[in-house]
């Protein structure tokens, strides 16, 4: 065992994502954190020198465009016989060389084209705009292009501070040779903006380097790029830009027409959020349609267009996300019981998403389960739909293809060296000269390992269901516990026998509904189906990635190979066949989840302090602790070292006690019995590779474990030594129904203005828990970074 360790060790991934929870999702809230998880995300994803994207993306009136140039010589804001334009012609060396006359020139064009909505470039780069988020990092983008009334005017001095949500355009510019290039940190402004304005589908930044401009637009698919232009010597091109960032419809320019702002003082008003006043009084809150839909059965059914009036968040940790699902979760009424009291109107979970287009929507599959124990409740769901047409990322980019080789964000720039001393150098001194140390280009250099890329299609979904609850980290007594993981498990075989398999059980996805114990099937749910498949017809697709939550899947997805195979002499050159995601993983993940929750909770919603990330300087046995449930739970594991150490887990029962049954809280204690009986039918069944009765018998293994706990000794105390804990986890499971009892409140505030802001971005967590859920696309933090002082168990003797 001791090589085994070391091996796993050994093979540990470095790309530890290094994040903070807001609501059991993923925040970063550090620069360098931001940096990290975008070099992550957009690593392949990023294409530029896209032919034809200014005319296709920015498609404006040609007639207009001349006229605005016409009008930019007769005023003398053009020169043409020079190529230039006149606010660029005072020397400096200074950033406003760029800053103040791009404003000036971006202005005019914008003003001249009298917008219905106002659009006004500011620049202050010492001033960080406005968030809604008490620890958003203070990023500081050189230009803005600001949309709605209400904004400062360029010509008045310093500008006062605008918020992130009436940001329609962030700019950057590049000033100095070397360096990290323009477009990360224009990237940063980007995720700023999806993260603050939840009605934005996509968002528009520009790169300004010395002459030259590049156009950018992100949406959930990545970011692509325009060609490169010299605004001096094509006009056009500039003016065509500036004019289709201010003239365009909103929905053109990425603002969500199906996302609008519901006053309850003018409940017939739809206006987007930044047609409000930003100072105006009064609770105002956000109104989502689900557009008509009809699904493809069987049997067919129409779901009529809805709108839901938006009150409360539950997870929107994923709305800054760039490239992915960017999934959003909302507690909501129906606006049609708007004039009831409030503890009347029915409770909607609404979930907003971008998934791969080539999937199903995740409402057909709980439309193809029905009404059944253990599986949410669907009220409806739908492709969102924007301008008549389905919105998806190949709409937004009007069917542009990107081009050539995805490009490498992240890579330092190349350091240009001047011989010539600034005033000797002729070319320096002519008119409309830009200093040195700003640079004429942002170098990009293409992933040569990723040139067959191409960005995957997302497309818009929502769905509404009727069942609401808590992450089954959040219960309340060990009865409780698994009692709802039981029904949740009976909800898997519901899905199961009616086509569909889930293949992503995680601690966020079972839900705990607060029913009574005795209403067995309804006490715990399953939710999220994003990853789900029909799994009678299933194809696999080019691409599709592996799904399931990294900590929770079974060993054999993680290693693409049975964990028990013997060889005969006939099949021992033969390739090792890949196992295909079946229930019995699924049923595997729910072990995991169980064990997760008794190894890091020690009492009723209570996180582990041994496992908390601490400064204090923890003892060999807490290390000890950390470093083994780092190998099967922690956020620095590859797949390969995860799967290899669970594996090792199930044929070695040895390994099964010294980092399982050995790291149990004192809370968890009572339910050994039943996790061992789960790891044995487990060990028992992929040994065989005989699964006909799983379902059964886990079941059967809950109810008898529910059969030992009472009532009145939910957490299992009995007498003895443990009575001293009956205070304790009474206090915690107070705590707990206190928790719950503020979360189900409903409280009139406003989520669109960045003035008056309270911070209050945790309401549903409780102080000192760790993340909650945890992420799907990439090794999430579900347990703390190994300690600096990182050594092999001294438990680890067996073989």
């Amino acid at each position: 065992m001791h090589c085994m360790v070391q091996e796993v060790e050994t093979n540990k991934s470095h790309r530890n994502e290094e994040m903070e929870s807001s609501k059991g999702s993923i925040h970063v809230t550090k620069a360098g954190h931001v940096e990290n998880a975008l070099r992550e995300e957009l690593h392949h994803d990023v294409f530029t020198n896209t032919p034809g994207f200014l005319e296709k993306i920015f498609d404006v009136d040609s007639d207009l465009v001349q006229k605005l140039y016409t009008k930019s010589f007769d005023l003398h804001f053009y020169n043409e016989s020079r190529e230039h334009w006149k606010a660029f012609e005072q020397k400096g060396s200074t950033e406003k060389a760029l800053y103040e006359p791009f404003v000036e020139v971006a202005n005019f064009i914008s003003q001249t084209c009298t917008p219905a909505t106002k659009l006004t470039w500011l620049s202050d780069p010492d001033q960080a705009p406005l968030s809604l988020h008490e620890r958003a990092v203070e990023y500081k983008p050189y230009i803005i292009a600001a949309i709605g009334s209400g904004m400062p005017d360029p010509d008045n001095g310093k500008p006062d501070q605008v918020p992130w949500t009436r940001i329609q355009v962030p700019v950057e510019v590049k000033r100095y040779d070397g360096g990290p290039s323009a477009m990360i940190q224009l990237t940063k402004y980007l995720r700023q903006c999806f993260r603050e304005c939840i009605d934005r589908r996509h968002v528009f930044g520009l790169v300004l380097a010395g002459r030259k401009l590049t156009v950018y637009l992100a949406d959930r698919s990545g970011i692509l790029g325009s060609e490169t232009f010299d605004i001096h010597k094509e006009p056009l091109r500039l003016i065509r830009v500036i004019a289709g960032l201010t003239i365009l419809r909103p929905s053109r320019l990425g603002w969500d027409p199906t996302t609008t702002v519901y006053d309850k003082n003018d409940q017939n008003s739809t206006q987007h959020s930044f047609e409000t006043d930003l100072n105006q009084k009064g609770a105002k809150r956000w109104r989502i349609e689900l557009s008509k839909h009809v699904s493809v059965g069987p049997p067919e059914r129409t779901y009529e267009a809805r709108k839901f009036i938006i009150w409360k968040k539950v997870d929107v940790g994923r709305s800054e996300v760039i490239k992915g699902r960017a999934t959003r979760v909302w507690k909501a009424w129906a606006e049609e019981e708007m004039h009831l009291p409030p503890g009347d109107r029915t409770v909607y979970i609404i979930k907003d998403a971008w998934s791969d287009d080539r999937r199903d929507l995740e409402g057909a599959f709980y439309e193809r389960i029905g009404a059944c124990d253990g599986v949410a409740e669907l009220d409806s769901y739908c492709a969102v739909q924007v301008d008549g047409e389905a919105d998806t990322t190949s709409a937004i980019r009007g069917g542009l293809e990107a081009q050539g080789p995805p490009r490498d964000i992240v890579r330092q720039q190349p350091v240009k060296v001047y011989n010539q001393d600034d005033d000797t150098d002729s070319a320096k001194q002519e008119w409309g000269y830009i200093p040195d140390h700003f640079v004429d280009t942002d170098f990009l250099p293409p992933i040569d390992a990723f040139k067959n890329a191409k960005p995957e299609s997302r497309a818009h979904s929502r769905s509404a269901t009727k069942t609401y609850g808590w992450p089954i980290f959040y219960a309340s007594s060990l009865l409780e516990l698994i009692g709802s993981m039981r029904d949740a498990i009976i909800g898997h075989q519901n899905a199961y026998n009616r086509g569909v398999l889930h293949r992503d059980i995680s601690e966020g996805n079972i839900l705990i509904t607060g029913k009574n114990l005795d209403e067995r099937g309804k006490r715990g749910v399953l939710i999220d189906f994003d990853n789900a498949i029909f799994w009678k017809t299933h194809q696999a697709t080019k691409g599709d990635q592996q799904t399931g939550t990294r900590p929770f899947m079974s060993a054999e997805m993680l290693l693409k190979s049975p964990i028990f195979w013997d060889f005969s002499d006939a099949e021992r050159n033969k390739p090792i066949p890949e196992p295909q995601h079946g229930p019995q993983h699924d049923i595997e993940s729910f072990f995991w989840v169980l064990v997760h929750v008794c190894i890091f909770y020690d009492g009723p919603a209570r996180y582990r302090q041994d496992l908390l990330n601490s400064d204090i300087p923890a003892s060999d046995n807490v290390i000890e602790l950390r470093n083994s449930t780092n190998l099967i739970f922690g956020s620095t594991q590859s797949d390969y070292s995860r799967g290899r150490f669970k594996k090792y887990i199930f044929t070695a029962k040895c390994a099964y006690r010294e980092f399982i049954v050995c790291n149990l809280s004192r809370w968890a204690e009572p339910l050994l019995p039943l996790i061992t009986q789960f790891y044995d039918l487990l060990r028992a069944a992929f040994e065989l590779n005989r699964y006909d009765d799983l379902y059964t018998d886990v079941i059967s293994a809950f109810d008898s474990a529910e059969g030992q706990l009472e009532l009145g000794d939910p957490d299992g105390i009995g007498a003895g030594d443990r009575e001293r804990l009956r205070t304790v986890y009474e206090a915690l499971r107070a705590q707990e129904a206190a928790r719950r009892l503020k979360d189900l409140r409903c409280e009139d505030q406003s989520e669109l203005s960045a003035k008056g802001f309270s911070g209050d971005e945790d309401e549903n967590a409780i102080p000192g828990t760790p993340p909650a859920v945890l992420s799907k696309s990439r090794p999430p933090p579900s347990s703390p970074v190994t300690p600096s002082r990182t050594r092999v168990s001294k438990r680890a003797k067996c073989s």
